[in-house]
């Protein structure tokens, strides 16, 4: 009686679901293909690319607390698959995913997500570069279809490859069509505004900031400078620290890809059957769509979503806990972080600051 009142239930949902969603046909984009970089292009110039950590979905309520462990998974899956297409056109220097805005980037990009339901994903990617200038103000959308979710769900392409593909694309446009001196100012201005939030006293004289919210650069200290080489060393420590970071990513990605390409694949199904009965909401129905099959399948489906949202919940839960500290190397001294990668990545802006502070007196 209890397993016949659940599969009512699931069969309600359904039908509520389908008064509210209007008909509408669902095709994927067009293939695209990734842009990759030719031979000749100058490696010296190559420009460090960020990606910080996306914004989820905007939900409400019950919603939002039952979604929290997919938005903690997107936000941070969508941008290293970002990341991967990135690296593989070839077009850039460092390509890292980071928690927050990195301040040694000559590039930052950063995300939000308004939709994502296995069916359809829609992002919203913002770029700028070190001199704050906007590469990219764009909305991003892709839709899925069977053929996106095999069986093999798990070593299949990501459904919605062609998204990441074309913000790839894109990006490696904008940078085709800046000069040698342009990308040239960009490696300056990021250096310049690392230096200025290390010690605005001493660097601020080299850049500046106008009321248009662009930044200019003004001069370059003295290779000989010894704080300006302090700055560099620092630096460098910085590269290591983020480095260690994506390589955190790295595996939060890996352990993510198989519960949350579940999910998605059942979202979809479950959606999927949503769709295709809303679609017949203004025609008579046969007596098929009340058959206990039907039912059955639409309470498994629903049960699969459920199912990988507990093991993606469980995931969140234990992520902090089994994070390893963070063991870098900064001016000679042995540095461990703990906590969550936020955290870290918080103490250690701070700690380089109290650092180069402290060798200054």
């Amino acid at each position: 009686m209890r397993f016949g009142l659940i599969l009512v239930m699931a069969l309600l949902l359904v039908s509520c679901t389908s008064q509210v969603e209007s008909p509408s046909v669902y095709s994927s984009v067009e293939k695209a293909e990734l842009h990759r970089a030719t031979q000749t292009e100058d490696d010296s110039q190559a420009l460090n690319l960020s990606i910080s950590v996306f914004e989820g979905e905007s939900l409400d309520g019950l919603t939002a607390r039952m979604m929290k462990p997919v938005a903690f998974a997107e936000s941070r899956y969508i941008p290293y698959l970002l990341k991967q297409a990135l690296e593989e056109s070839g077009f850039w220097g460092a390509v890292r995913v980071v928690p927050q805005s990195d301040p040694t980037a000559e590039l930052t990009l950063e995300g939000r997500i308004l939709s994502s339901d296995g069916f359809q994903l829609r992002v919203h990617l913002l770029c700028r570069d070190s001199l704050g200038r906007i590469w990219l103000d764009q909305i991003y959308e892709d839709q899925a279809n069977v053929a996106d979710y095999p069986d093999e769900i798990v070593t299949a392409e990501d459904p919605f490859q062609d998204l990441y593909i074309r913000m790839a694309n894109d990006l490696a446009l904008s940078l085709q069509n800046q000069s040698a001196d342009i990308r040239s100012s960009l490696i300056d201005a990021a250096l310049l505004r690392y230096a200025q939030a290390l010690s605005p006293e001493t660097f601020s004289r080299y850049i500046n900031y106008d009321q248009k919210e662009q930044w200019s650069v003004l001069g370059l200290p003295a290779r000989d400078d010894p704080m300006y080489k302090r700055v560099l060393r620092i630096r460098d420590s910085e590269y290591e620290f983020i480095d260690s970071v994506d390589e955190q990513y790295q595996i939060v990605f890996n352990r993510m890809k198989m519960p949350y390409a579940y999910w998605r694949k059942n979202s979809f199904e479950f959606e999927d059957y949503n769709r295709r009965l809303a679609a017949k909401s203004g025609q008579k129905r046969s007596r098929v769509d009340a058959r206990y099959d039907s039912m059955l399948k639409v309470y498994r489906q629903f049960q699969d979503r459920r199912n990988n949202e507990d093991e993606l919940r469980q995931m969140v839960q234990s992520f902090d806990a089994e994070l390893s500290p963070l063991i870098t190397r900064v001016e000679g001294q042995l540095i461990q972080l703990v906590g969550s990668l936020e955290g870290q990545y918080e103490s250690w802006r701070n700690l380089l600051r109290q650092l180069y502070r402290l060798e200054q007196n």
